[in-house]
């Protein structure tokens, strides 16, 4: 399948960029403001085939999405502010394997590229616990919040489908405070 029908089966699943809206907390949220029961600061994805720790302290949410793997918080929903991080993995109907990577850049590109957005480094080929990827650090405006915010995005190809993990710090200047998190939470990305 070429990248063409890659991005239009996404088009198709109804995928809808969420590049400069909140990860947790606006109107249009991808969450729900109820938290999920017993956060354990451990998350598994046994159907996808993932797992990873996030920092126990950190609020799990219960996301409407069933797109929506996870989604943890520092700070309550409410305040508009802080570290989030955000697990998505979508169904994109053809396996991306390293030697197929170039396709899938148009897709990536095309999620995060559009208005308000400021890329900070180019993207670059990643590798996480095996799986081939690219990784975006970008800046952009929530519309909610009237903020700058930063993300630090992986996108990741499992089988056919495309993980996506959200860093996201808001205000941008909170990245630099949060960045270790990030990395710890990045590390421990693991597939089952």
């Amino acid at each position: 399948m070429g990248v063409a029908l890659v991005i239009a089966a996404v088009a198709v699943l109804g995928i809808g960029v969420f590049v400069g809206k909140k990860v947790v907390g606006d109107g249009d949220s991808v969450v729900s403001k109820r938290p999920a029961d017993e956060p354990t600061g451990e998350f598994r994805d046994e159907k996808a085939g993932f797992g990873l720790t996030f920092p126990k302290t950190w609020t799990r949410y219960s996301p409407p999405d069933p797109d929506i793997s996870l989604v943890v918080s520092e700070k309550p929903a409410e305040e508009n502010s802080g570290g989030s991080i955000l697990v998505r993995v979508i169904p994109i109907g053809t396996a991306i394997t390293a030697e197929r990577l170039e396709e899938a850049r148009q897709l990536t590109d095309q999620l995060v590229l559009g208005e308000g957005v400021e890329v900070k480094a180019e993207p670059t080929q990643v590798t996480r616990a095996g799986l081939p990827g690219y990784y975006y650090l970008y800046t952009f405006d929530d519309k909610a919040s009237g903020q700058r915010g930063a993300h630090s995005h992986y996108f990741l190809f499992k089988d056919q489908n495309m993980i996506t993990i959200v860093f996201q710090a808001l205000p941008e200047t909170d990245f630099a405070r949060l960045a270790k998190t990030f990395d710890a939470v990045e590390s421990s990305f693991r597939a089952l």
